[in-house]
């Protein structure tokens, strides 16, 4: 095994200490499989916040962005038969309807993968609006920022229907790399533009990384090294559990309550493949499983975080930033560590 994936699995584990790895704290297991269950004080989360954590559910909406495709091919692993798995599972848990937001410029180059966004839609499970080509507003004009929401409505509209109530449906953006705009000022001009078309904003309280786990399992695939892969499992869980317990105790830290979560998910092979487990980790962490609606309704989605610093990332992470605070801690990604895995 790398070093990458022994590092992998020790932060896992908890036993890695240093820059890439969350705090030491206390949790109910031992040993590289040890998983954060219901009761157990969360790694990432100030012991004094996670120690008085209730045993009441965690609402939370799943919702999985940059539809059709993400991350490397994978040999003998078609798009569709990724959307189907995940769907799959999704009907598994018996979840409500789960949003995926697309990028339709994918479609130019892979007509093919339509296939897998009507899979979608026949699932019951609406698409929204990520932008025609997943643009990075740090490196763009704002003008062209909001054509390119505007052009990758065509596709919505003839997957999803334009009617009053299809229209109202696929009006929900997600902002590319969760980026709302690069000062306040622009964040603010953007919000207005949305609104003005008719869109409700798909913020993120639980992001842990996923999609930083794809390119290192293919190449741990093809040199199978399923050691590797073990870590890379391990890992994605356990980031998984940690990511939900930091967004519940930052919640009840920062807005004195429990909120209606919502998880960012990527349309990976790698995700598909760990779904079943991360859904059942996340059930047996308390996880109750909602709308994508029922979670907007939430209070906190009506906050605006006023700072120079809080337009990037995580909501929950946007209002500890605009407030000034490091409480709670917020966990380092996993995507450097992951980036050096079956090199």
């Amino acid at each position: 095994m790398n070093l990458a994936a022994v590092v992998l699995r020790l932060t896992s584990a908890g036993l890695f200490v240093g820059a890439c790895a969350p705090p030491a704290t206390p949790i109910t297991a031992t040993g590289p499989s040890a998983r954060i269950t219901r009761g157990a004080p969360s790694p990432v989360a100030p012991a004094s916040v996670a120690a008085a954590l209730p045993s009441d559910p965690i609402d939370v909406a799943v919702t999985v962005d940059d539809l059709p495709r993400h991350g490397p091919d994978m040999p003998g692993v078609t798009r569709l038969s990724i959307h189907e798995r995940m769907l799959t599972t999704f009907a598994k848990h018996k979840m409500p309807p789960v949003y995926g937001f697309i990028n339709a410029q994918k479609l130019e180059e892979h007509p093919e993968d339509r296939a897998a966004l009507v899979a979608w839609t026949k699932a019951g499970s609406p698409l929204g609006n990520h932008t025609y080509s997943h643009p990075d507003l740090g490196h763009m004009a704002l003008s062209d920022y909001l054509a390119d929401v505007d052009r990758n409505e065509a596709a919505l509209k003839e997957l999803m229907g334009d009617g009053k109530e299809a229209t109202r449906a696929w009006k929900v953006f997600r902002y590319p790399y969760l980026r709302e705009g690069v000062d306040v000022a622009q964040r603010a001009v953007i919000r207005a533009e949305l609104t003005k078309r008719g869109y409700r904003i798909a913020q993120v309280t639980i992001d842990f990384f996923d999609w930083a786990y794809n390119a290192p399992y293919a190449r741990c695939v093809a040199k199978g090294d399923d050691k590797a892969i073990l870590a890379l499992k391990e890992s994605y869980i356990d980031q998984a559990a940690w990511a939900l317990r930091w967004a519940d105790a930052a919640a009840r830290e920062l807005v004195g309550r429990p909120v209606k979560q919502i998880l960012l998910l990527h349309v990976g092979a790698f995700g598909a493949l760990m779904l079943d487990e991360m859904l059942t980790t996340y059930e047996k962490n308390g996880a109750r499983f909602v709308s994508l609606a029922d979670a907007l309704a939430d209070a906190l989605y009506t906050e605006e975080p006023k700072s120079p610093k809080a337009h990037y990332g995580n909501f929950l992470n946007q209002i500890r930033k605009a407030r000034g605070t490091r409480s709670p801690v917020f966990p380092p990604p996993p995507d450097t560590l992951l980036d050096l895995a079956c090199r």
